[in-house]
């Protein structure tokens, strides 16, 4: 299989994180904390079922589908797995996962060679840990990078663990070094959502306020201190302000103002920020630039992006070599692809991983692009270089409620029915047998 410029240590895999789910707003209102029911790793993916229960496929080979099957190597596992219950929210890193219950505790599991479990267990190994693990309770919502998680409290509170190297954890502790740091330590106060990027952060206060710390190499933290340079950013500093929602990829971000329009800064070599400015070029983009209106939710992935709209429609930029931007146009090839473009309708929510995507149509679950590893739960083009731009339906399906309707009504003349089929037919006779036409009515 080909070799990535993002791999393992050297640089990132990445994880996507959820927008708020309230519609865009033009007056100023205090985000609400990422939950995502889906979310999309380096290699692996995470679903949870409105029942709560977490299912979980790709590669295991840290650990991180929360179980033992094919730990510890790289065989494809497709086939959904469930590995938890009564789970609220999901975020998938690099090579690790982490799963909220209702009660707010964090369970972790995966790869912690570098501490990003938030546990000293196998810290600072390449030991796999498949077992999922408690390490924190009082948590609001979660974020994981490539080797690092964020944690936000209930109380507003930001924690973070794992590598340190570039700044991401932001704080000092380590930084500049490949040092585990597996203990859970509080950076920030007044946070309301966060997003964490391959080896950059961001933290959304609730007063709008965004602000970002990291790797700054490609101006993915929305400043030009340290922009184009290697050199660790451990501070948090506010780069923007009437923030709703964001979204951090391997070297980009995306944020959503209350207004619905989408601002993208970073790397854009592939079209990933959905602007020609330096698209095809390694350039640094500090300054954030508006590309859509409308948009109430984001996704980034390692070198694309996904923008949910606020009708539903789910548009889609950047790389599209395996076919993760829903569409053939240059499928297969390195080419960019600045241009957002409609793929679907009904969509209520996005994830997007390293060469990946989930989405949810119609309380249906959907995958597509890179599938080596089984990522998309299917057994499509599993272990080849064929790309996947067609949605595949998991074999998850979950209920999704309609409105009462009656099909068959017997009590007779008078009587009625949602579409006047099956209407006042009368009492069935004993024995008999009465066909009734389900499909395609009610909902």
């Amino acid at each position: 299989m080909r070799i990535r410029l993002i791999l393992l240590l050297t640089a990132g895999a990445m994880v996507a994180v959820i927008g708020v789910s309230r519609p865009p707003s033009t007056a100023a209102a205090a985000p609400l904390p990422t939950l995502a029911t889906i979310s999309a790793g380096e290699r692996h993916s995470l679903v949870l079922k409105s029942d709560g229960s977490l299912w979980t496929f790709g590669e295991n080979f840290s650990g991180q589908l929360g179980t033992a099957i094919n730990n510890g190597n790289e065989n494809p596992n497709p086939a959904p797995r469930q590995v938890l219950t009564d789970v609220m929210a999901v975020a998938a890193g690099g090579f690790h996962s982490l799963a909220l219950k209702h009660d707010g505790t964090l369970w972790t599991f995966g790869d912690n060679s570098l501490g990003q479990l938030g546990r000293a267990s196998n810290s600072g190994t390449n030991n796999p840990n498949p077992v999922p693990t408690q390490v924190m309770s009082g948590v609001a919502a979660i974020a994981a990078g490539a080797f690092h998680s964020l944690v936000l409290k209930a109380d507003g509170s930001l924690w973070t663990f794992g590598l340190n190297e570039d700044g991401e954890l932001g704080n000092a502790t380590n930084n500049g070094t490949v040092n585990d740091n597996p203990t859970p330590t509080q950076v920030m106060s007044g946070v309301a959502a966060i997003a964490a990027g391959a080896f950059h952060s961001l933290a959304l206060k609730g007063d709008g306020t965004l602000w970002t710390f990291g790797w700054n190499s490609s101006g993915q933290l929305g400043t030009a201190v340290n922009s184009g340079t290697t050199t660790p950013n451990p501070t948090p500093t506010q780069v923007m302000t009437g923030v709703a929602a964001i979204a951090a990829g391997g070297g980009h971000s995306l944020a959503v103002k209350n207004d619905g329009s989408l601002w993208t800064f970073g790397d854009n070599r592939y079209g990933q920020l959905g602007t020609t400015t330096n698209n095809g070029i390694d350039v640094a983009n500090y300054a954030p630039t508006q590309v859509l209106t409308g948009v109430t939710k984001v996704a980034a992935g390692d070198e694309h992006s996904l923008a949910l709209k606020s009708d539903g429609s789910l548009w889609t930029f950047g790389f599209n070599w395996d076919g993760e931007l829903g569409t053939a146009t240059n499928n297969a090839t390195a080419n960019p692809n600045p241009m957002p473009t409609q793929v679907m309708a009904g969509v209520t929510e996005v994830a997007a991983g390293g060469y990946h995507s989930l989405i949810v149509r119609n309380g249906e679950w959907l995958a597509i692009g890179f599938n080596w590893y089984g990522q998309l739960g299917t057994s499509l083009n599993n272990e080849t270089e064929n790309p996947n731009p067609v949605v595949t339906p998991l074999v998850l399906k979950d209920f999704v409620s309609v409105v009462p309707g009656r099909l068959l009504d017997s009590r007779g003349p008078g009587s009625a029915t949602v579409d006047g089929l099956f209407q006042g037919i009368g009492v069935r006779g004993a024995g008999s047998v009465t066909e009734l036409v389900v499909a395609g009515r009610g909902g």
